[in-house]
């Protein structure tokens, strides 16, 4: 079962495989590619054509940069940007952190949720 949360902005051709679970305020742009069950947490930004292995967790207020490919055990902790082939964490997302007010217990309480939907995949 895919769900996908209220007030997401998905462009044109991506795609969103068999059971992905999406959050609310995510921005998929144009030809992301999401292979099955994953799972994208709040907030999160991906990239144009962006692509995602299956059972990935993205965490909340991430950004993937464009063209990103998100390999096997990669993880992507909230908070972040990620960018490359396969992604590398480059610097912590304060645009994204200072937008929606998010202080260290904020975060820390996001990476403790990250790792407990990892755990469930």
């Amino acid at each position: 079962k895919t769900y996908i949360g209220n007030n997401n902005y998905i462009m044109d051709s991506s795609t969103i495989d068999h059971d992905c679970y999406i959050e609310d305020n995510v921005t998929l742009s144009s030809n992301v590619v999401l292979g099955g069950n994953v799972y994208i947490m709040k907030n999160s930004t991906i990239g144009i054509k962006s692509a995602i292995h299956q059972n990935q967790v993205i965490g909340s207020y991430t950004m993937l940069g464009m063209g990103s490919i998100v390999t096997k055990g990669i993880k992507i902790i909230p908070g972040y940007v990620f960018y490359g082939k396969p992604v590398k964490k480059v610097k912590k997302n304060t645009l994204a952190l200072n937008k929606y007010k998010i202080n260290y217990k904020i975060l820390k309480y996001e990476i403790s949720r990250f790792n407990k939907i990892r755990k469930s995949q």
